[in-house]
């Protein structure tokens, strides 16, 4: 049910166990940038099993979730909801989902205190049910936190001066952040001439 192959994997450890998503495309179409609301399938897989294709529950009518990115120790999937792809324009928002059984359940699209874009995507997010957080930008750097999951606050932080390799070019959040001991690493991506 993937002819199309599988795209931008993501691993989290939730609780003792090591989950792992990435999202299955059926159509071959996806390299001619035709975007069908129902050819991107969640594929979800624990401890190295083989998994299961997520059903999406109550995600916006005629949208097309892509994207899937664990958010470490929360049972949480953050994700990108498209809502229009035509005129070779593509508007999307981020969204948060959450897991339930063999279902990834929508959950809200965040509102950040922010001027939304009509691409909005690679914000990543981390945290726990008690409060979670999300990086909007690098550039400049720009942090929010939510403790309800529903109203979002900016944390005000110096911004770090990074010397990055890719002088001049853009640069942009990749993975959700992954805790490690009392730190978290954080991979990013940059594009050039359409070249990822």
């Amino acid at each position: 049910n993937s002819d199309a192959g599988v795209f931008n994997p993501s691993g989290a450890m939730y609780g003792s166990k090591l989950l792992t998503i990435f999202r299955k495309e059926k159509s071959m179409d996806i390299y001619n940038h035709k975007y069908e609301h129902s050819t991107a399938i969640p594929h979800l897989c624990s401890d190295g099993n083989d998994g299961v294709e997520l059903n999406l529950v109550g995600m916006p009518k005629d949208s097309r979730c892509e994207d899937f990115r664990l958010i470490q120790n929360s049972g949480h999937v953050s994700h990108t909801i498209v809502t229009d792809m035509t005129n070779d324009t593509i508007h999307s928002k981020m969204a948060l989902s959450y897991l339930d059984g063999g279902n990834l359940v929508f959950h809200s699209i965040p509102e950040l205190p922010v001027k939304p874009q009509l691409t909005e995507k690679n914000w990543v997010f981390f945290g726990d049910n008690s409060a979670i957080w999300c990086i909007y930008s690098l550039s400049p750097y720009r942090i929010f936190y939510s403790l309800d999951w529903k109203i979002w606050e900016e944390l005000k932080v110096t911004e770090p001066k990074l010397k990055w390799w890719q002088h001049n070019r853009s640069i942009c959040n990749s993975t959700n952040p992954i805790k490690i001991d009392d730190s978290y690493l954080m991979f990013f991506h940059s594009k050039d001439s359409g070249i990822y």
